[in-house]
């Protein structure tokens, strides 16, 4: 019985998994990033068994975006690191136009196809970007169309960003140059230019649009005009957009409604469509 025993605890042993606390792993690495690759492929190498679950994923946080994969440890750079880049990246954003849109192109691809970068944080400054530019919107929406065949989870993100800014508006606080609530109403209209513009290039579906439309007709209040705005704004662009007639209905019923201020409801009314 007590061989059996002490048998049992020699395999128990020999099986015990070590779980190793993030800093005792961090340890291991140094701040320059080139290393991690090699140093994390040798630590997880010397683990009984080279498995990635949810139970590593638990101890070990993606606190260094290091992407895991059962073949190989990739650490994914962030652009936001890197302020001459970011300000090399900016500029060729803030450069395009119809006329340089080729050579702008081929600087962006190279600049994204020079490291494995974390495309959620890429896509953050492209977003900005064409916010802060949105007289601009076709052209980065072309931009858009042309990065999307070499970088194409770029624009995947950039579209979740354009997303959620429809459904979770972002706060901004107070600046010397901007009040919150201002930036927040510029980051909505703009982002609403933005949607059409990728829907006149034919990059998102009608059906789409109509439940956007749908949603901002919805969100029209007597102290919220940010949505009537807004509306005001792409309406012109979507004069060949086929309507549904509750939705007609639904913009009749606001621009004659005495309730909201008589320049937005004519501003309404000037696409002619109602």
């Amino acid at each position: 019985m007590l061989k059996e025993q002490m048998s049992n605890e020699e395999t128990t042993t020999s099986i015990k998994r070590h779980i190793y606390p993030y800093n005792v792993l961090l340890a291991m690495n140094n701040m320059d990033l080139s290393n991690i690759d090699l140093t994390l492929i040798g630590f997880f190498n010397s683990l009984p068994t080279y498995q990635i679950t949810k139970e590593m994923r638990f101890h070990f946080p993606n606190k260094n975006n290091i992407h895991f994969n059962k073949r190989r440890i990739r650490p994914k750079a962030v652009i936001s690191d890197d302020p001459v880049l970011v300000k090399k990246l900016r500029s060729c954003l803030s450069k395009i136009s119809p006329q340089n849109m080729t050579s702008m192109t081929k600087q962006i691809n190279e600049i994204l196809g020079a490291q494995n970068y974390d495309w959620k944080d890429v896509s953050e400054h492209f977003y900005v970007s064409a916010i802060d530019n949105i007289f601009l919107a076709d052209i980065f929406v072309k931009l858009m169309i042309e990065l999307d065949k070499t970088n194409s989870d770029l624009i995947h993100h950039m579209h979740h960003l354009i997303k959620d800014q429809v459904y979770k508006p972002r706060v901004f606080e107070n600046t010397l140059s901007e009040d919150g609530v201002s930036k927040a109403k510029r980051y909505q209209i703009s982002n609403s230019l933005l949607i059409t513009d990728i829907f006149v290039q034919k990059k998102y579906s009608s059906k789409y649009i109509l439940s956007l439309l749908d949603y901002w007709l919805s969100s029209i209040t007597p102290d919220n005009l940010i949505s009537l705005e807004i509306l005001i704004k792409i309406m012109p662009k979507l004069v060949d957009l086929d309507m549904p007639t509750e939705l007609i209905e639904k913009l009749k019923s606001v621009s004659q409604d005495k309730a909201y201020p008589t320049r937005l409801r004519l501003l309404l009314n000037l696409p002619k469509r109602l």
